[in-house]
């Protein structure tokens, strides 16, 4: 009993442990349906203003939403009765507007009618998320072939361009735009949508030649998100204090997350800080607060919160009006985090996710029966090493 006693203080860190990873293991679905909700707010009160980039976010979110319905069918949701009743809701109402806003649009903006072949089909999400096997290769020193072209390339896979011939016709421009590895910013991310679009239309065939030298369409994907989460934690690590900033991150996850389905973009933490930067109108705007990175600030060495920083410049002045572009952005990250982490042995796999609250404080009351009764401090050493490995992992990736 003496050195149960001896034991006690570290009984109280290892239990502090336990309660600490499961509150970091907990999180706020309501909150994500509401931001969805809210969204949805927006959109409906400006459908004769809808923008292409809005009515792409429709199809995945719909996609998405659906998804969710059928994780729930299966019974591998952990969603509640009530949160699904509000995604079904949210179903039918983002139908709705891809109904209501298709008139008006395809009046204003020509380029509608190109994706009228990827609005029809359904937008098709897998069961699992794959690996990023992190791959970088030289960058080369040639020109950029210009995001401007990436619309033209959608077109070519969807096949809508030119004259509506059948769907993955790439022009000598469009390989040239996918395949080149000099790009960065919204030119890299662009080319990852093509890639998303040429895996919807099942267009891996017509895409492999372009490949070849990667060794498949696969390792193509993989080193163009590799150079996207490089790109995407730079930025973080400095601070997304624009617009700009801010719309790109959305975007970086959304095609290499959302879209191509990689676990390294599918992240609570980023969620988390998204969810921070919407307005009360339910839009997106310049975020000015002090959630703009999930790293601490090295220059006073303080932490707000667990997993952000204060931006340096949280005082500066945000533009005004809502940003349709990153709104339609932020919804798809949102939407994809929702069934990515509510997904049953999914959501462990995802990063920021830990394990489940149940066995924690189970294992919480063994330790207690064990000291109480006095049992040998080496099997209580074992699962204090244990626990602490579980944490330290835990701590690992949510860096």
């Amino acid at each position: 009993m003496v050195r149960a006693f001896k034991l006690f203080p570290d009984f109280v860190l290892i239990l502090t442990l336990l309660i600490r990873q499961n509150q970091c293991a907990h999180i706020d679905y309501d909150r994500m349906i509401y931001a969805i909700e809210g969204l949805a707010d927006y959109y409906s009160a400006i459908k004769q203003e809808i923008i292409i980039d809005s009515t792409l976010s429709f199809h995945f979110t719909k996609g998405y939403l659906r998804t969710i319905l059928e994780d729930a069918s299966r019974n591998e949701s952990l969603l509640s009765h009530n949160q699904l009743d509000r995604v079904t809701k949210l179903y039918d109402r983002f139908r709705g507007l891809i109904e209501d806003t298709a008139p008006t649009i395809s009046q204003k903006h020509y380029q509608y009618k190109f994706l009228i072949p990827l609005y029809v089909r359904n937008f098709k999400v897998p069961r699992k998320l794959r690996k990023l096997n992190h791959t970088y290769v030289q960058q080369s020193q040639e020109h950029s072939v210009s995001r401007h072209y990436s619309n033209q390339c959608l077109w070519e896979i969807v096949g809508s361009w030119p004259y509506y011939r059948r769907p993955c016709n790439l022009s000598d421009i469009c390989v040239k735009f996918i395949s080149q590895l000099h790009s960065n910013n919204y030119i890299i991310t662009h080319q990852v949508l093509a890639l998303s679009f040429g895996r919807q239309f099942h267009c891996q065939h017509q895409i492999a030649p372009l490949s070849s030298a990667f060794g498949s369409v696969g390792n193509l994907e993989a080193i163009l998100c590799s150079r996207v989460h490089k790109e995407m934690y730079s930025s973080l690590y400095k601070g997304l204090t624009n617009l700009k900033l801010q719309d790109l991150f959305t975007e970086q996850v959304d095609v290499c997350g959302s879209l191509e389905f990689f676990e390294d973009f599918i992240n609570e933490t980023y969620v988390d800080m998204v969810l921070e930067w919407q307005t009360t109108q339910g839009c997106y705007m310049q975020y000015n607060g002090t959630y703009t990175s999930i790293f601490p600030n090295e220059s006073n060495g303080t932490k707000l919160a667990p997993y952000y920083s204060r931006s340096k410049r949280s005082d500066s002045t945000g533009t005004d009006g809502c940003h349709q572009h990153i709104s339609s952005t932020a919804t798809v990250l949102i939407v994809a985090h929702l069934r990515w982490l509510t997904l049953k042995g999914e959501h462990s796999q995802a990063s920021g996710a830990s394990g489940k609250l149940v066995p924690n404080y189970i294992l919480a009351v063994v330790l207690i029966i064990i000291m109480a009764s006095g049992v040998g401090s080496v099997i209580f050493l074992y699962i204090k090493r244990t626990i602490k490995r579980r944490h330290y992992h835990l701590v690992k990736q949510q860096e």
